[in-house]
Protein backbone atom coordinates (compact mmCIF):
# COMPACT_ATOMS: atom_id res chain seq x y z
CA UNK A 1 0.00 0.00 0.00
CA UNK A 2 2.92 1.80 0.76
CA UNK A 3 4.57 2.13 -2.31
CA UNK A 4 1.56 2.81 -4.24
CA UNK A 5 0.38 5.94 -2.00
CA UNK A 6 4.25 6.95 -2.94
CA UNK A 7 4.08 6.47 -6.41
CA UNK A 8 0.60 7.90 -7.26
CA UNK A 9 1.53 11.21 -4.64
CA UNK A 10 4.38 11.93 -6.89
CA UNK A 11 2.27 11.15 -10.11
CA UNK A 12 -0.15 12.89 -9.04
CA UNK A 13 1.91 16.36 -8.52
CA UNK A 14 3.68 16.05 -11.75
CA UNK A 15 0.37 15.56 -13.50
CA UNK A 16 -0.31 19.02 -12.39
CA UNK A 17 2.24 20.71 -14.39
CA UNK A 18 1.57 21.40 -17.88
CA UNK A 19 4.42 21.88 -19.42
CA UNK A 20 4.86 17.89 -18.45
CA UNK A 21 3.41 15.52 -21.35
CA UNK A 22 4.30 12.20 -19.87
CA UNK A 23 5.01 10.40 -17.32
CA UNK A 24 6.51 7.29 -16.73
CA UNK A 25 7.56 5.28 -13.89
CA UNK A 26 10.11 1.89 -13.61
CA UNK A 27 13.67 1.04 -13.72
CA UNK A 28 15.82 4.13 -15.64
CA UNK A 29 16.80 2.09 -18.46
CA UNK A 30 13.24 1.38 -19.47
CA UNK A 31 13.13 4.98 -20.16
CA UNK A 32 11.56 6.45 -23.57
CA UNK A 33 13.17 2.95 -24.80
CA UNK A 34 11.15 2.86 -27.72
CA UNK A 35 11.70 6.78 -28.38
CA UNK A 36 7.09 6.83 -28.19
CA UNK A 37 6.98 9.23 -24.86
CA UNK A 38 6.44 12.76 -25.78
CA UNK A 39 8.62 15.31 -24.08
CA UNK A 40 9.02 17.14 -21.70
CA UNK A 41 8.55 13.74 -20.09
CA UNK A 42 8.83 13.11 -16.27
CA UNK A 43 10.08 9.67 -14.85
CA UNK A 44 10.01 8.17 -11.59
CA UNK A 45 12.34 5.54 -10.09
CA UNK A 46 12.36 3.97 -6.46
CA UNK A 47 15.84 2.48 -6.74
CA UNK A 48 16.14 0.89 -3.16
CA UNK A 49 15.04 1.18 0.87
CA UNK A 50 15.11 -0.06 4.23
CA UNK A 51 12.60 -1.24 6.83
CA UNK A 52 12.10 0.79 10.20
CA UNK A 53 9.11 -0.68 12.01
CA UNK A 54 6.18 0.23 10.49
CA UNK A 55 7.85 2.82 7.97
CA UNK A 56 9.37 1.76 4.78
CA UNK A 57 12.04 4.24 3.60
CA UNK A 58 12.53 4.57 -0.13
CA UNK A 59 15.66 5.87 -2.16
CA UNK A 60 13.39 7.93 -5.00
CA UNK A 61 14.71 9.71 -8.54
CA UNK A 62 12.41 12.17 -10.26
CA UNK A 63 13.77 12.62 -14.03
CA UNK A 64 12.44 15.23 -16.06
CA UNK A 65 13.66 15.62 -19.05
CA UNK A 66 13.42 17.11 -22.65
CA UNK A 67 14.44 16.89 -26.53
CA UNK A 68 17.36 17.92 -27.64
CA UNK A 69 16.56 19.66 -30.70
CA UNK A 70 19.61 20.67 -32.79
CA UNK A 71 20.00 23.45 -34.89
CA UNK A 72 21.82 22.73 -38.69
CA UNK A 73 23.03 26.27 -39.16
CA UNK A 74 26.15 26.65 -38.12
CA UNK A 75 26.45 29.19 -35.28
CA UNK A 76 28.68 31.57 -34.27
CA UNK A 77 28.24 32.05 -30.85
CA UNK A 78 29.74 29.51 -29.13
CA UNK A 79 28.64 30.09 -25.53
CA UNK A 80 24.98 29.24 -26.32
CA UNK A 81 26.25 26.74 -28.92
CA UNK A 82 23.66 25.26 -31.87
CA UNK A 83 20.95 23.19 -29.74
CA UNK A 84 18.45 24.00 -27.19
CA UNK A 85 20.14 22.31 -24.07
CA UNK A 86 20.11 25.39 -21.75
CA UNK A 87 16.63 26.33 -22.46
CA UNK A 88 15.83 22.86 -21.59
CA UNK A 89 18.28 22.55 -18.64
CA UNK A 90 16.65 25.85 -17.44
CA UNK A 91 13.34 25.06 -17.98
CA UNK A 92 13.54 21.35 -16.15
CA UNK A 93 15.34 22.98 -13.33
CA UNK A 94 12.25 24.79 -13.00
CA UNK A 95 9.55 21.92 -13.15
CA UNK A 96 11.50 19.47 -10.92
CA UNK A 97 12.19 22.44 -8.04
CA UNK A 98 8.60 23.20 -8.59
CA UNK A 99 7.58 19.85 -8.01
CA UNK A 100 9.67 19.44 -4.83
CA UNK A 101 7.96 22.86 -3.40
CA UNK A 102 4.44 21.39 -4.33
CA UNK A 103 5.62 17.90 -2.90
CA UNK A 104 6.98 18.82 0.69
CA UNK A 105 3.71 21.22 0.47
CA UNK A 106 1.55 18.25 0.60
CA UNK A 107 3.80 15.13 2.50
CA UNK A 108 2.76 16.24 5.59
CA UNK A 109 -1.16 15.88 4.89
CA UNK A 110 -0.58 12.60 3.32
CA UNK A 111 1.74 10.81 5.82
CA UNK A 112 5.18 10.80 4.01
CA UNK A 113 8.33 11.52 5.84
CA UNK A 114 10.75 13.35 3.84
CA UNK A 115 14.70 12.92 5.28
CA UNK A 116 17.21 15.66 4.49
CA UNK A 117 17.31 17.91 1.28
CA UNK A 118 16.99 16.66 -2.40
CA UNK A 119 20.08 16.23 -4.33
CA UNK A 120 19.87 17.38 -8.47
CA UNK A 121 22.17 15.89 -10.75
CA UNK A 122 22.08 17.12 -14.83
CA UNK A 123 21.25 14.64 -17.53
CA UNK A 124 22.85 14.85 -20.88
CA UNK A 125 22.33 11.85 -23.15
CA UNK A 126 23.31 13.34 -26.73
CA UNK A 127 24.87 10.05 -27.27
CA UNK A 128 21.97 7.98 -27.61
CA UNK A 129 19.49 8.08 -30.29
CA UNK A 130 16.90 9.67 -27.72
CA UNK A 131 18.59 12.73 -27.47
CA UNK A 132 17.38 13.72 -23.74
CA UNK A 133 18.61 16.43 -20.88
CA UNK A 134 17.45 17.48 -17.91
CA UNK A 135 17.72 16.83 -14.32
CA UNK A 136 17.74 14.27 -11.62
CA UNK A 137 16.40 14.88 -8.28
CA UNK A 138 17.15 12.26 -5.51
CA UNK A 139 15.29 12.20 -2.42
CA UNK A 140 15.03 9.64 0.77
CA UNK A 141 10.72 9.61 1.87
CA UNK A 142 9.42 7.40 5.12
CA UNK A 143 6.14 6.25 3.91
CA UNK A 144 3.92 4.40 6.76
CA UNK A 145 3.00 0.25 6.11
CA UNK A 146 -0.59 0.45 7.25
CA UNK A 147 -0.74 -3.61 6.24
CA UNK A 148 1.93 -4.60 9.09
CA UNK A 149 1.74 -3.99 12.98
CA UNK A 150 4.86 -4.63 14.63
CA UNK A 151 2.94 -5.52 17.76
CA UNK A 152 0.63 -8.03 15.92
CA UNK A 153 1.86 -11.42 16.67
CA UNK A 154 2.44 -14.00 13.96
Amino acid sequence: MSYFKLIGNIKDILSIDSRIKTITEGEVDDLDQYRQNIPTMAHITVSSGTLEENLNVYNVVVSVLDKVDENNNITIDKFKGNDNRQEIFNKTDNIIRRFFMKFRGQAEGQNIYIDGQPSIDKVLETETSNRLAGWDMSFTVGVPNELIDSCETI
